[in-house]
């Protein structure tokens, strides 16, 4: 008689190792999973048409900056080269690289909440020259909001008689 308790409580031990066994192998896998799932994907970088189209209609807004004079008003892509310059608007009083900021500015923040890429959260715009050896300059650089996240971009070529100035603008969401 005690030798078949012996063996009864020998085999409830060895179903209760075989048990904790199983339960610590469905918790350390569900923990994989769960680690697996709950990390956070690299941003995305994609191209967007509705992006594209904004920038290319960004360059093309007239302003009411005049650098010669008036009513010869430089569009963005004219004002970007006359900061690229060191030139003023004339009519303004203000140097092309501080009103152009202040209209890219106005732009961008009423196109914001038109865009189908869901909830932006900010924007990065970079004006860059390159020359024709190949040396870069940053021109002008805009920053609003969360910079952090997936985001789309697209770029703006603009030639110079010596090299170009590129517009990058990336959005946020």
């Amino acid at each position: 008689m005690i030798k078949e308790k012996s063996k009864r409580n020998k085999r409830a031990q060895e179903e209760m190792v075989g048990f904790v066994l199983i339960v610590l192998l469905v918790v350390v896998i569900g923990l994989i999973f769960l680690g697996y799932s709950l990390r956070q994907k690299p941003p995305e970088k994609a191209s967007s048409k509705e992006v594209e189209n904004l920038l290319n209609a960004l360059v093309q807004q007239t302003t009411k900056c005049a650098i010669y004079f008036e009513p010869q008003y430089s569009n963005i892509a004219d004002l970007a080269k006359s900061c690229y310059e060191g030139e003023r608007c004339s009519n303004l009083d203000k140097s092309a690289c501080e009103y152009l900021k202040e209209q890219i500015n106005s732009t961008l923040a009423a196109a914001m909440p038109h865009l189908k890429e869901g909830d932006i959260k900010g924007y990065n715009l970079n004006i860059t020259a390159t020359t024709t050896n190949g040396m870069q300059t940053s021109i002008l650089s805009i920053k609003a909001g969360n910079l952090s996240g997936r985001y789309i971009g697209a770029s703006q070529p603009i030639s110079l008689d010596k090299g170009k100035l590129e517009i990058f603008l990336v959005f946020f969401y």
